[in-house]
């Protein structure tokens, strides 16, 4: 049992993570460029995109992460295009 005065972190570490490589990425374009090439990564935060009660932040900090990484990179952009029309 934890004590009430100390309570358990939330279930948001997602979201967390998410919000972490936004702040990461964010005008840094080796590393967008780095995500990219990292097998799987976009794909994985795409996937998040859907509404999940147990992860409440998380559909907002996709749509931050998305943004940051493809607001002045081409490459990511066209990528991501790519995996819309798989």
């Amino acid at each position: 049992d934890v004590p009430k005065q100390y309570p358990l972190p939330t279930s948001d570490l997602f979201a967390d993570l998410l919000c972490l490589l936004a702040a990461l990425s964010y005008n840094h374009i080796d590393c967008q460029n780095q995500v990219r090439q990292v097998s799987g990564t976009i794909e994985a935060i795409l996937s998040m995109t859907q509404i999940d009660l147990n992860q409440p932040k998380a559909q907002a900090c996709v749509a931050w992460v998305i943004k940051c990484l493809t607001e002045s990179n081409e490459g990511n952009r066209n990528y991501i295009k790519q995996i819309k029309q798989k």
